[in-house]
């Protein structure tokens, strides 16, 4: 018969696990309110990009919507309508209390919190509760991941992303367990491409958690026949105004700089940019993780780190690298803060051999965000100025 003392505490485990996560989220989120929602955030400095466009086109993407009027999911057809949609309701059902602009900060202030919980989950699930907390704690109070809590549609996608993530990791064994997972997991990673179209360059950093390509296929299929039922597509000449203002938006992007041979060394340097000296921009806050997991790999030399994560922030880069625009914001690179957040988890805690190859790759990328820091104290602007130096010398 089991003891009383023992039998207690298995009926309380529930219940601390609740208590657990609703005091993580409530830290993540205390902090990142702290930060956005007070005069702290102008006393660090901290920009953000095209709030006031979003929530203006997310309210009347809404206002529309209500009026049954269908094509206000084509309102700024060059993103996904449902980052939009969230930011309009929610600041919508926030009216009385708060203006449109600090409640859609609240939002974002909540997504990055549930973020933070995911991340934790997974940190949990591939070790034990100790790497999990490590992982939180990295995410949460990393001030690159504190400042672009307001990355208006990267937020959202981030969220169904690593939710994607974690159902993959966490549910791996047993094959209709494991099916209902993958599916569940095509649909959030649906989500992440609803909210944003860009969410298709990081296809690979979330099938890499999938064993065995038959999976990764179905999981790809899911996602891609789910997003499909994307409003946008399904109104008239819905798909060439989406196909129009994308095309339209990367050539301003690109600044009409001519079809020649600078043009691709124009885009080289961009790509060397955003792989190695990317990490910081002007009047943004260092960003900290790459620099943790970087002293972490020298000081382990030899030993250990996780195989999974670090192929994972790789393929995070590479799918920054390839957006096609030119001079893009510094937000894009919230997408690594998850893997590198599980990356210094596992370095901390010794779990997998990295194998060489992989460990000098990832030191060379991750050495980047030290250049970038050293351009922050000299000048926060100097890898933007040699890039625009060279668009402008190419320009037509």
């Amino acid at each position: 018969m089991m003891p009383v003392g023992k039998k207690v505490r298995e009926m309380l485990k529930p219940l601390m696990k609740v208590l657990r996560l609703t005091s993580l989220f409530l830290s993540a989120f205390g902090v990142r309110c702290l930060v956005w929602l007070t005069d702290v955030r102008r006393y660090l400095g901290l920009i953000e990009y095209d709030g006031g466009a979003y929530i203006s086109w997310g309210r009347e993407m809404v206002s529309r919507i209500c009026r049954g009027d269908w094509s206000g999911f084509l309102v700024n057809p060059v993103h996904p309508p449902l980052g939009k949609l969230m930011i309009g309701a929610f600041t919508y059902l926030m009216d009385p209390m708060l203006d449109p602009y600090r409640s859609a900060t609240l939002l974002m202030c909540i997504i990055s919190s549930i973020t933070s919980i995911i991340i934790y989950g997974i940190g949990s699930s591939t070790l034990n509760e100790r790497r999990g907390l490590i992982a939180w704690m990295a995410y949460t109070f990393d001030p690159f991941s504190i400042h672009w809590t307001i990355a208006w549609l990267d937020a959202p996608a981030l969220l169904f992303i690593t939710v994607s993530q974690f159902l993959l990791i966490k549910f791996c064994r047993g094959f209709f367990k494991y099916t209902t997972m993958v599916f569940l997991a095509g649909l959030f990673y649906a989500l992440a491409l609803m909210t944003k179209f860009q969410s298709i360059l990081f296809l690979p950093m979330v099938v890499v958690v999938i064993k065995g390509w038959r999976w990764r296929a179905i999981f790809t299929v899911i996602s891609l026949v789910i997003l499909l039922l994307n409003p946008q597509f399904w109104i008239s000449d819905g798909i060439s105004k989406i196909i129009y203002e994308n095309i339209l938006v990367t050539r301003t992007s690109f600044q009409d700089v001519k079809l020649s041979g600078g043009l691709i060394l124009l885009i080289l340097a961009e790509f060397i940019y955003r792989i190695w000296g990317g990490y910081i921009g002007l009047r943004v806050l260092p960003y900290i993780i790459p620099l943790i997991a970087f002293f972490l790999i020298l000081l382990r030399g030899n030993s250990y780190g996780d195989a999974l994560s670090a192929k994972w922030f790789l393929l995070s880069l590479i799918g920054i690298g390839l957006t096609p625009r030119l001079i893009f914001p510094e937000y894009y690179y919230i997408y690594t803060e998850p893997p590198l957040s599980i990356l210094i988890s596992t370095l901390t805690t010794q779990l997998e051999r990295i194998n060489p190859k992989l460990r000098g790759v990832m030191c060379f990328c991750l050495f980047g965000s030290l250049v970038a820091l050293s351009s922050y104290v000299v000048n926060a602007n100097f890898w933007k100025i040699l890039i625009l130096y060279m668009a402008s010398g190419h320009r037509s």
